[in-house]
């Protein structure tokens, strides 16, 4: 995260607030009892010497903490872009559904309109009627219900 920073005025004064921090922690008595055992092996067991590696340490330690905490929130932002991408294709796949639903049940609805009856028989549909009759006596003749 702060590696394209290096030597800049930035991470300068940057390094500088971790510097002050870790001066902070030492004034009220809290260390890393890691990095106290590193500094101290590392300085051949000279105090003065492992003070100042264990500032260093810590500092580094800091930085190292926020670089981690950057990441962790960047894949927690990649998780959600993504469970906010899926939803969202989630919903325009509900919304298609009940889209088709409803073209559907107008469908439905259209054809049991279109197949009931629509009331008695008028003057027309008798006249209708009449004339296909007659049409097929004519050329078939008269139906004959009974022989004698």
């Amino acid at each position: 995260m702060f590696h394209h920073l290096k030597g800049t005025p930035e991470s300068r004064l940057f390094e500088e607030k971790i510097y002050a921090q870790v001066l902070e922690e030492l004034r009220e008595g809290v260390r890393r009892d890691g990095l106290w055992a590193k500094a101290i092996s590392d300085s051949g067991a000279q105090e003065e010497m492992a003070k100042s590696l264990y500032i260093r340490y810590r500092v580094q330690s800091i930085i190292d903490e926020i670089e981690i905490s950057s990441k962790i929130q960047k894949i927690e932002a990649e998780k959600a872009a993504k469970i906010l991408k899926a939803e969202a294709a989630r919903e325009a796949n509900i919304r298609k559904m009940k889209k088709e639903r409803n073209n559907m049940q107008a469908q439905a609805e259209w054809f049991s309109e279109s197949s009931k009856p629509h009331g008695p028989m008028t003057v027309v549909d008798w006249i209708i009627v009449f004339v296909l009759l007659t049409f097929i006596f004519s050329i078939f003749g008269a139906p004959h219900f009974y022989s004698p």
